[in-house]
């Protein structure tokens, strides 16, 4: 797509459906990861599937600290900054990703020298706690089987969901 072009859930699901079934005509099975809280009801809504989550274990502020070290990873060498100067000097300002209040928008700000690094960083932060509780009060609502982060690494989750495939019937070719 375009990055001036808008993602449209419908045309995501026609697109997702074509790629399950080509997957399906050579006998395997197909395997989507991530998820918004858009896109994700719309896909379980378009095409039958099975949902393993992950969620964050551990005591209060776990999360958060969690993020906090994500967010800086960010900057180390200014590569979120550089990738959005970038974007800008290729003009795509404007577009829709560039206008995501999540992280580009506060970036823009900082790079107006309207936000300090510390504000930039406290903002983004904020913005994903807010976001992660909106997917999880969807997700909640959803037929997902939960894993929790602190129980089991990836190697516990591709055993969880290679039983669950035997459960069903299928065996690798």
């Amino acid at each position: 797509l375009s990055p001036h072009a808008r993602l449209d859930a419908e045309a995501l699901m026609a697109s997702a459906r074509a790629v399950a079934d080509e997957v399906e005509v050579h006998g395997r099975i197909p395997l989507f990861e991530g998820g918004s809280r858009t896109l994700l009801p719309a896909l379980a809504r378009a095409m039958p599937v099975k949902m393993f989550g992950v969620r964050l274990a551990g005591a209060p502020g776990v999360r958060e600290a969690q993020l906090r070290r994500r967010v800086d990873g960010y900057f180390v060498g200014d590569a979120l900054v550089r990738e959005i100067e970038a974007a800008i000097r290729l003009g795509y300002a404007d577009t829709r990703v560039m206008r995501d209040p999540l992280v580009y928008m506060q970036t823009r700000d900082y790079l107006a020298g309207k936000l300090s690094l510390a504000a930039l960083k406290q903002l983004i932060v904020e913005g994903m706690l807010a976001m992660q509780d909106e997917q999880m009060a969807v997700f909640s609502a959803m037929d997902v089987e939960w894993v929790s982060a602190g129980e089991t690494g990836p190697d516990g989750l591709v055993a969880r969901v290679r039983r669950w495939l035997a459960d069903e019937g299928w065996s690798p070719p």
